[in-house]
């Protein structure tokens, strides 16, 4: 897992990993240390580190997972957000920022323009990605043995052909993760306002990258070309897209 992301940084006694690549940032927090700050900080790391209008919205979860879930995803979304835009005011900074969803339930705030950023969080870690580019989407999918009794409601036949193809040695449950976080990721970044689960997403090619990365191009709703790449990071699936402006 944390081969994907080189850097990092503490914050709050927590450490948050960070990828920095082409102009694009991730960072991911682990939630079950999140949570052992969250019980030992003197003063609540919610006040810390979320903004006004956050902790108004935060104060509804009354399930400690969920606050964990939405807390760091938060964290990783501003510390992403922060690395793209150097700052030398860590904390202060963060409380300044504001990340809230969107009717669809997007993250949303203040942006340069052309700069998106995407959510996403699975098991143990929750992961945020900025981008350079006019929208973006990141999924991380724990690996899991029940996923193939869901393969009728996301795969095709021919999509299962395609995955079985790729020269790699992963079994059913890998390739089919892979293709859920790759749906997820497009759905994110490109059909966020759709509610139908990857409606219109259709995997047309899968290849080999370099050792546990993968190139997923796909159809979305009539748009050729559409690319996901796809990381292998047993025991988790992390596939990002992007979308660059037009020029």
């Amino acid at each position: 897992m944390f081969s994907f992301f080189p850097d990092k940084i503490s914050l709050c006694d927590l450490q948050i990993h960070i990828n920095k690549e082409r102009q694009r940032y991730t960072a991911l927090i682990n939630l079950a240390k999140l949570g052992n700050a969250m019980d030992a900080a003197a003063t609540k790391l919610s006040n810390r580190l979320l903004s006004d209008p956050e902790q108004a919205y935060f104060s509804r979860f009354s399930y400690r997972k969920r606050r964990q879930e939405w807390l760091g995803g938060r964290i990783a979304a501003k510390v992403a957000i922060l690395e793209s835009t150097p700052t030398d005011c860590l904390l202060n900074d963060l409380q300044q920022l504001t990340i809230l969803p969107d009717k669809n339930g997007r993250p949303t705030t203040d942006l340069p323009p052309n700069t998106a950023l995407s959510i996403s969080h699975s098991s143990e870690f929750a992961v945020a990605l900025v981008s350079n580019s006019a929208t973006c989407g990141i999924d991380l999918q724990k690996i899991s043995p029940k996923l193939p009794g869901l393969t009728d409601r996301f795969a095709t036949g021919e999509e299962l052909s395609i995955l079985a193809r790729l020269p790699v040695p992963v079994d059913q449950v890998h390739r089919l993760t892979m293709l859920w976080a790759a749906k997820e990721a497009l759905k994110k970044s490109i059909l966020h306002d759709q509610p139908a689960i990857f409606s219109g997403i259709e995997l047309r090619q899968a290849t080999v990258v370099r050792e546990h990365a993968y190139c997923f191009s796909c159809n979305v709703d009539g748009r050729p070309d559409q690319t996901v790449m796809v990381h292998e990071l047993s025991p988790y699936i992390l596939a990002l897209t992007e979308t660059r402006p037009h020029a």
